[in-house]
């Protein structure tokens, strides 16, 4: 996937080659997606989107990082859905693409299985953040380790419970880039010390993670 720069920002360029006579161009994000003939030069291609800047600006309106069409954000990256007949239910992710091995193309399906797997993925992604981030709360308080849930929340990204000592993460954060993903453990962690979005909790979250602010930005859709 190749990237291209218009009016100061950064766009993924993702080119299928397809039997066909035109350069069909369409944006979701920060993804450009172009279809066309083999024969079309990368040289061609990059001409026919610069000369399209001020269609792209206007239609490229951010969607939720999630399932859309035939595209799947992980971490942050989009992939393209490819589907192959499997009993397995399973999906792996090579270069560009996202294979899922299922009996029959089904989205509904597809997200099941995501899911499932994406909650093994982000626990180890975390692991070495939440002994990070413990340890730094540790300095202030004498409580115990917060146990790590999942879930997946329509309104909120993650949830810190006192009663049992407990943080929850939106599932859905699979999507987004791990500095997002690091950026909600470590504001459920000030929880731990701060119950209430006041000026200590946010001088405490900027000690520690100075760009806070810019991973936040992401999740703010």
């Amino acid at each position: 996937m190749n990237i291209i720069e218009i009016n100061g920002k950064n766009y993924q360029l993702l080119i299928t080659y397809k039997s066909i006579k035109n350069i069909n161009m369409r944006v979701e994000g920060d993804l450009i997606k172009i279809s066309c003939n083999r024969l079309v030069s990368k040289k061609k291609i990059h001409e026919f989107v610069y000369s399209k800047q001020a269609w792209i600006l206007k239609h490229s309106k951010s969607k939720t990082p999630g399932f859309n069409n035939d595209t799947v954000y992980y971490l942050g990256k989009p992939y393209l859905i490819k589907h192959e007949f499997s009993k397995e239910n399973i999906y792996l992710i090579n270069n560009n693409y996202i294979y899922f091995y299922t009996l029959s193309y089904d989205i509904t399906l597809f997200e099941k299985i995501y899911y499932r797997y994406g909650i093994e993925k982000l626990t180890s992604l975390i692991s070495n953040y939440v002994i990070e981030f413990y340890s730094i709360i540790n300095k202030y308080s004498n409580k115990p380790k917060p146990l790590i849930l999942f879930k997946k929340y329509k309104s909120r990204w993650g949830m810190y419970n006192s009663r049992d000592n407990s943080i929850t993460l939106n599932i859905m954060l699979i999507h987004f880039s791990e500095n997002a993903i690091k950026a909600v453990l470590w504001h459920e962690f000030c929880h731990m010390l701060y119950l209430n979005h006041g000026r200590e909790f946010h001088q405490m979250i900027q000690l520690y993670m100075p760009y806070y602010k810019e991973y936040e930005k992401e999740l703010k859709l």
